[in-house]
């Protein structure tokens, strides 16, 4: 192998490391489909407002919490249970089978 693609091969090892670590410490990476409120509440903390804005058409809501990059807002069916993952590398994990 020569010095070049050494180097190369290093530095996309670097990148997928620092892109594990990263959403391994994003607390929305373990918010999973179907969780209750309570279970959400534990991973996240409170909510930022204490409200429920509820959909009128079919009971759905969202809730949103402070998070490391900004807003975590979560969607929650008509039986206090996450509708699908906030976060976009569990949901393609999902979509894929892991």
């Amino acid at each position: 192998m020569t010095r070049r693609k050494g180097v190369i091969l290093c530095l996309v090892g670097l990148a997928l490391a620092i892109g594990v670590v990263v959403t391994l410490r994003n607390p929305s990476f373990y918010v999973q489909k179907g969780m209750t409120y309570d279970e959400v509440e534990i991973v996240l903390g409170h909510q930022l407002n204490g409200m429920r804005p509820v959909s009128l058409e079919d009971g759905n809501w969202t809730g949103l919490w402070p998070g490391p990059t900004g807003i975590i807002d979560v969607r929650f069916d008509s039986g206090n249970r996450v509708r699908e993952s906030p976060n976009s590398v569990r949901r393609v994990m999902n979509w894929i089978g892991l």
